[in-house]
């Protein structure tokens, strides 16, 4: 490692900065220890003979910069930024390295060559090699180290998997203009573009995006592997396969081009591939549509019957559209011919649309048992969201309102025929007296929110406005803060109000068990994954967080919507490795991906948890009011 590059690269870094920047956090950002930046900051002082990095007490260090434009460090920070690593992410980082090693296996690099650019310390190193090495598992792949040297070892197939979810990840392929960053080789990428341009010169149509950038990365990658001539040949699939593909020719013909490219003999798997990605990728064309497999259909309908139950929506298939019909058929092939579509707008897919996309995740997991389908991944569920987001835009559920008066008659009736006046989206359910309501009422009529012109005195798990009977102005402008709240919240993944029971189990597991038999269907019928999984985690270290109180937790990939239960035992029972024995316990299921209210909710939940004298007061009175009053209210 070239000792001048460290000095560089600290005052690049510090010529980023407007003002002071304290050596603590400058440490955490570059993963290096603030002993090597004192270090560093002494010689490049000590060799410009005066303070170009200065110090202020309680403010932190900073680039002298009249300083540093009469230093020699001017030219060489302006040479050396096109080298810099420092502005990657850990995880940049990584996925960087793991791009590299994958492009040259199963040849080994020196393991000094991949980190030098980023000068980590010994300990930083081995870390990274160690999440490396479990990132590349998710692939079927191994990373195996032997005299300094690192190395990839696995099969074709799944190295080239792997090379296109890096790709798409590090965003080195633009999605709209289907250009590279100067990462990758220009030469093999135009190359590739031009056979894309002649696929679609030949089929006379466009293949959309993402297919478009996951058939050009394929392509790029085969270029790329092929032109090393050392690479395994990826497995063959049947030919059958290819005979039945309307794309074989076109294969043959694109695999021709890349022979003559790089002037070497590629094997018949290779057509293979190509007939099979263009098969997997949805074609558009102003040709007559193949008729779509039966198959595709009964899919199609299973996720539009799932949907609609489990949001409690009118959806139809012919509502959805037949866009996805045509999507799910594809999709089939690419599961069955382990063919990955990564799918760049996932993150976003999953923050925007989270409720929608825990739903589809399920009914993914669901249809894959029900069709004996391999596994449907987060990339596929990520795109069936997208429908079903915009049928979702396009027929937002009306919300459900309940009127209270005193007596059910007259003043809610007028109340009534004003808020249907101003606020037509709602679907007001009926109006009803105050001595007629009840918690089971509002579930059964499946109600939003309570408008009432009475102060209630029972506290209902619903919002509630109270408003004039003459609905005045000031009520108007409350119910629309009500209405954009609720489209503000991702329904079904707030956390409900706790299910309160009382048990008479012998141990923790016969508890989980009598707990999920009282849950919704939905988690019964996932009873032994979901019992697995708080087993699981009890062996991980002792959930009890107060004297005879536990909580127990887990997250449920198979759920789309947070559960929560507390329970109070009438025999305490053993918890723990000591076997204190613990009378309360409180169980909290969580999706993978739980809502930001979710986890509010929890922090809140916790901090209750933690203070000893709530505690004292629910383990000597422990009844159900009293939970609900200390903890849940």
């Amino acid at each position: 490692m070239q000792t001048g590059k460290r000095e560089d690269f600290l005052i690049h870094k510090l010529r980023q900065q407007t003002g002071f920047i304290t050596v603590a956090s400058l440490a955490r950002e570059l993963d290096i220890s603030t002993k090597t930046i004192y270090r560093l900051i002494g010689k490049i002082n000590q060799e410009a003979g005066q303070e170009l990095i200065e110090a202020a007490k309680g403010k932190g260090i900073r680039l002298n910069y009249a300083a540093y434009l009469e230093s020699r460090y001017h030219q060489h920070t302006a040479e050396a930024a096109p080298d810099i690593h420092y502005n990657f992410s850990p995880v940049e980082r990584r996925l960087h390295i793991i791009k590299k090693l994958l492009f040259h296996a199963p040849l080994s690099l020196r393991e000094m060559d991949l980190f030098a650019p980023y000068y980590l310390s010994t300990s930083a190193i081995y870390a990274d090699e160690e999440l490396i090495g479990r990132m590349l598992a998710q692939y079927g792949l191994t990373l195996q180290k032997k005299d300094n040297r690192l190395a990839v070892t696995g099969a074709e197939h799944q190295i080239r998997q792997g090379l296109i979810h890096l790709l798409t990840k590090l965003n080195l392929l633009d999605f709209e203009n289907l250009t590279a960053s100067s990462d990758l080789s220009p030469q093999h990428l135009q190359f590739a573009r031009r056979q894309l341009e002649l696929i679609e010169q030949e089929i006379d149509s466009i293949i959309p995006a993402p297919y478009n950038v996951n058939l050009l990365t394929h392509l790029y990658i085969l270029i790329c592997r092929a032109s090393r001539r050392d690479f395994d040949q990826p497995l063959p699939q049947p030919q059958a396969a290819a005979e039945h593909s309307p794309y074989w020719e076109l294969a043959r013909k694109v695999k021709a081009n890349i022979e003559g490219y790089l002037c070497q003999q590629l094997p018949d798997a290779e057509a293979l591939n190509i007939a099979s990605y263009l098969t997997g990728s949805r074609i558009e064309s102003d040709t007559p549509a193949l008729p779509l497999p039966d198959e595709a259909r009964q899919i199609t309908e299973f996720y539009v019957q799932e949907f609609a139950r489990r949001l409690e929506v009118n959806a139809t298939i012919q509502q959805v559209g037949q866009d996805l019909i045509s999507h799910i058929a594809p999709m089939l092939h690419r599961l069955r011919h382990g063919l990955i579509v990564s799918n760049p707008l996932l993150d976003d897919i999953q923050q925007e649309y989270a409720d929608i996309y825990h739903a589809i995740r399920v009914i993914s997991t669901q249809a894959a048992q029900t069709f004996a389908l391999p596994s449907i991944n987060d990339d596929e569920a990520g795109f069936i969201t997208l429908y079903f987001a915009r049928y979702m835009e396009s027929n937002p559920r009306r919300l459900r309102v309940l009127i209270i008066c005193t007596t059910g008659l007259g003043t809610s009736e007028l109340l009534r025929t004003k808020v249907s006046r101003f606020f037509p989206e709602l679907d007001i359910v009926g109006t009803a007296s105050l001595k007629t309501v009840t918690p089971a009422y509002l579930a059964e009529k499946n109600i939003d929110f309570i408008l009432t012109t009475v102060k209630l005195q029972e506290k209902f798990p619903l919002p509630t406005l109270l408003v004039n009977t003459l609905f005045i102005e000031r009520d108007k402008e409350n119910l629309r803060q009500i209405i954009q709240n609720h489209k503000n919240k991702a329904p079904g993944t707030e956390m409900p109000q706790p299910v309160f029971t009382l048990e008479n189990v012998p141990d923790k597991k016969a508890l989980f068990r009598s707990l999920i038999q009282n849950a919704p269907q939905e988690l019964q019928q996932q009873a032994p994954a979901i019992i697995t999984a708080l087993c699981q985690r009890e062996k991980l270290g002792d959930t009890c967080i107060a004297p005879g109180i536990a909580l127990a937790h887990a997250q449920i990939p198979e759920i789309s919507a947070p559960y929560l239960a507390a329970t109070i035992i009438q025999e305490p029972v053993p918890w723990d490795q000591e076997g204190n024995p613990v009378h309360i316990v409180i169980m909290i299921l969580l999706p993978m991906i739980p809502a930001a209210s979710s986890i509010h909710q929890l922090h809140d939940l916790m901090h209750k948890l933690a203070d000893e004298e709530l505690t004292d007061k629910l383990a000597a009175h422990p009844t159900p009011e009293n939970l609900r009053q200390y903890l849940f209210n």
